[in-house]
C-alpha cells in the first residue's frame, strides 16, 4: 500500500466495526420505544436509565480517540508527503536549473571553442596560402645566383677547409660536402663570399647523407649570424649567435613536409624580407617569425652551410642554390 492508498482508503476501528468515515458520517441510532403492558399490582421500579448514555458516552469517546489518533496520522501523512514534495521538487528545480546551466555553459564554450579553432584554422589556411603566393611570387624570376655546387667556378668563394679533428668543407666528386668524421659533439660552418643581401630567396638543397643536422647560415656579420637548421626526424630550429656567445634558440617545431631519414632531398628556402623570416620545405610554406632579436633589427650579413654532428660522424650534401634578390 503506497501512501495515497494510507490517505483515501478507510481502516476499520479496533472493535466497534465502525469506520472512521463511519464515525464521522453515522448519526447515533435512537433506541425504539418500550411499549408497556398493563399489569396489576406495582409496577417494579425501573433500572437505572444508563444503558444508553453508558453506551453512547463510552462509543463516543472510543471514536473520539480512534478517529483523533487517525486524523493526527493522516495529517502526518499528508505533511510528509507535501513536504517531500515539495522540497524534492525543489531541489529537483534547483538541480535541473543548475545542470540545464552547466550544459549551456558547456555547449556554448563548445561551441565558442569550435567556432575559435575554425576561426584559427581559417586563418592559417589563408596565411599559408598568402605565403605560398609570396613565395610563388618572388621565386617566379631569373635567380641572381644559380649554382649547381658542384666547385668554385661561379665566384663565390664556397669555403674549403680542412680543420683540425676531422671537420671538413670542400667539393668531392662534384658535390658540397660539410662533414665531421669524429664522434664527438661539435660542427662547422663554411661561408662564401660576394653575397650580401637584405631582401632575398635562399634556397638548397640538402641531403644528410650521414647522421647530424643540416643548416643554412645567413646574416653573418662582425656581430653574429643566424642560423636555420634541420635534421632529419622533421626537427627545425632556427639560431642567433652573437659573436663568441652561445647560441639563442628563436623558433622550434616539427614538419610533415621533411623527407625523414639518410639520403633524402630536401629543398630548403629562406625567405627574408624587411626583418621577417619566412620558411619553405619542398616548396611549402611551414612559419615565419621575426628576425630582431634583443632589440637588434635584422642585418645585411653573407651566407654560408652547416653541419653539426651528436655522438656519431656526420656529412652532409648541398647541392643547386640559388638565390632572389626580393624588392
Amino acid at each position: 500500500m503506497n501512501d495515497w492508498d494510507a490517505v483515501s482508503s478507510p481502516v476499520n476501528s479496533q472493535d466497534d466495526g465502525v469506520t472512521d468515515w463511519d464515525a464521522v458520517s453515522t448519526i447515533q441510532p435512537q433506541r425504539p420505544p418500550i411499549k408497556r403492558k398493563a399489569v396489576s399490582g406495582s409496577l417494579p421500579p425501573s433500572p437505572p436509565n444508563q444503558g444508553a448514555s453508558a453506551f453512547l458516552s463510552t462509543t463516543r469517546w472510543h471514536i473520539s480517540a480512534s478517529f483523533l489518533i487517525r486524523l493526527v496520522l493522516f495529517i502526518v501523512v499528508i505533511v510528509g508527503l507535501f513536504s517531500a514534495g515539495h522540497f524534492g521538487l525543489f531541489r529537483v528545480g534547483v538541480n535541473s536549473v543548475v545542470i540545464t546551466s552547466a550544459t549551456a555553459t558547456a555547449n556554448a564554450g563548445a561551441t565558442a571553442l569550435a567556432q575559435g579553432n575554425a576561426t584559427a584554422t581559417a586563418q592559417a589556411v589563408a596565411t599559408a596560402a598568402a605565403m605560398q603566393q609570396m613565395y610563388a611570387q618572388d621565386t617566379s624570376g631569373t635567380p641572381m645566383i644559380d649554382d649547381p655546387l658542384t666547385d668554385n667556378n661561379m665566384g663565390y668563394a664556397w669555403g674549403v677547409q680542412n680543420f683540425s679533428g676531422g671537420y671538413t668543407c670542400g667539393f668531392i666528386a662534384g658535390v658540397y660536402h660539410l662533414s665531421i668524421a669524429n664522434s664527438g659533439y661539435g660542427w662547422v660552418d663554411c661561408v662564401g663570399r660576394n653575397i650580401y643581401l637584405n631582401n632575398f630567396v635562399f634556397q638548397v638543397q640538402e641531403t644528410i647523407e650521414q647522421s647530424g643536422e643540416a643548416g643554412i647560415l645567413f646574416g653573418a656579420t662582425a656581430n653574429g649570424f643566424y642560423r636555420m637548421d634541420v635534421n632529419s626526424q622533421g626537427t627545425y630550429t632556427l639560431y642567433y649567435r652573437p659573436t663568441n656567445k652561445q647560441d639563442e634558440a628563436l623558433l622550434s617545431g616539427f614538419s610533415p613536409l621533411v623527407k625523414l631519414g639518410l639520403n633524402q632531398v630536401n629543398t630548403v628556402a629562406l625567405l627574408v624580407n624587411n626583418g621577417e623570416l619566412y620558411f619553405y620545405v619542398n616548396n611549402q610554406f611551414v612559419v615565419n617569425t621575426s628576425l630582431n632579436v634583443s632589440g637588434l633589427s635584422y642585418q645585411t650579413g653573407t651566407f654560408g652551410f652547416f653541419v653539426a654532428n651528436f655522438g656519431q660522424p656526420a656529412d652532409v650534401v648541398y647541392s643547386n642554390l640559388k638565390v632572389w634578390s626580393v624588392p
